[in-house]
């Protein structure tokens, strides 16, 4: 009888033994598959980092670019008002030189 018990006890054992051991061989196979999962979220954040950075530079540059044609154009048409304005003096003074000239 104590054989029959020893040997249900050891049968029990190894069942025990084999369940726990298939258990952390699962567990020890989803850290792995989640240790890669993670690395590969970390280098696609990476990724996107990078290409937020050079999204940004790019927005800077864009805004950069439109400051410098705004500045070029209010510059433009400062000076071409400038240019007419001197042109429109310049044409009332001949005029009065001319007409200064027809009355006297």
């Amino acid at each position: 009888m104590s054989e029959a018990k020893r040997n249900k006890e050891q049968h029990i054992s190894e069942a025990v033994d084999k369940a726990v051991n298939d258990k952390v061989q699962e567990i020890q196979v989803k850290l792995e598959n989640l240790i890669v999962e993670k690395k590969k979220v970390a280098e696609m954040n990476e990724k996107l980092t990078r290409s937020q950075d050079v999204w940004r530079q790019t927005l800077r540059d864009i805004e950069e670019t439109y400051a410098r044609y705004l500045y070029a154009k209010r510059n433009y048409y400062y000076y071409g008002f400038e240019k007419q304005n001197r042109n429109s003096t310049i044409y009332m003074l001949l005029l009065e030189g001319l007409s200064s000239l027809y009355l006297q």
